[in-house]
């Protein structure tokens, strides 16, 4: 009910301090703060009273992929180790971290060359599957290092988290995710 030009950042603070932390409490930032950037640019209102709000600390962290040095670094680093083979399929997948079948892969590849994995929905009360388009050479890492898959998803995070960390790089599992996104953006991949 208040006017755009007479909201102020202690009106924003006091909501925000009133949301727990979530996801959505981050995408309300988010589209506060360009809401409120449109205005400034429309002369609708002088100043971004958003630009002084006190974030949580933990929606100040970016959620940015690896770049293209520091996937040269990982790659190099992971090679020699019995977690390569989850890692590339995570990174060349761009699948979740709980998505991957760590005891059957072999029986996910499907006749048409997709990886069939699980969706995670957390509601669905029937199994649902998603299928992933896998080139020659990713069949291939898979196929020829199913070993690599007997451990759990829980093993391949902390293993994949002490490499980054000896490698001085932020990120984890969830990071391959983002980067396979990143990757096809500029490779010029159609968004489907």
């Amino acid at each position: 009910k208040t006017k755009l030009v007479d909201i102020t950042t202690i009106q924003i603070q006091n909501i925000l301090n009133k949301i727990p932390i979530s996801r959505s409490k981050e995408l309300l930032c988010t589209y506060l703060n360009a809401c409120f950037e449109k205005a400034v640019n429309l002369d609708m209102i002088k100043k971004n009273p958003f630009t002084n709000v006190t974030k949580d600390k933990k929606l100040n962290i970016i959620r940015k992929p690896f770049s293209y040095d520091e996937q040269e670094k990982i790659l190099k680093a992971i090679k020699p180790t019995k977690i390569f083979a989850p890692i590339m399929t995570y990174l060349l997948t761009g699948i979740r971290r709980n998505e991957l079948n760590t005891k059957n892969i072999e029986n996910d590849i499907m006749n048409d060359n997709s990886l069939r994995v699980k969706c995670e929905k957390k509601r669905a009360q029937e199994d649902s599957y998603r299928y992933i388009n896998l080139t020659d050479k990713t069949k291939k890492i898979i196929l020829e290092n199913l070993n690599q898959f007997k451990h759990t998803t829980k093993y391949f995070y902390k293993e994949f988290k002490l490499i980054l960390e000896k490698l001085n790089i932020n990120g984890n599992l969830h990071t391959l995710r983002h980067t396979f996104t990143t990757n096809h953006l500029y490779l010029g991949t159609p968004d489907k």
